[in-house]
């Protein structure tokens, strides 16, 4: 859980970073450029974490399906913000 609860803090960085950079990207080609530049940053976080990705969504998927793992994630991180796993990618 603790190498979870590090990813997706990143994870949850990266995102509202990338997604205001695609709300002021112009045209089709740079928001795509920079949704694939955001996707590979998320994957680096998730490594960094020592997880693999499909670890990561697994675990995101549990999380999904558990109040207790979201309590424990909540803790890890705080207490603030969602518990959604980030998995949605």
């Amino acid at each position: 859980m603790e190498k979870f609860a590090q990813a997706y803090g990143q994870i949850r960085s990266v995102r509202a970073q990338y997604q205001q950079k695609i709300q002021q990207a112009e045209g089709k080609e740079q928001k795509s450029k920079l949704k694939k530049e955001g996707r590979q940053e998320m994957m680096g976080a998730i490594q960094e974490a020592g997880l693999d990705v499909s670890e990561y969504q697994r675990i995101g998927k549990q999380l999904n399906q558990s109040q207790e793992l979201q309590k424990r994630l909540q803790q890890k991180l705080g207490g603030s913000g969602d518990s959604s796993g980030g998995s949605s990618n």
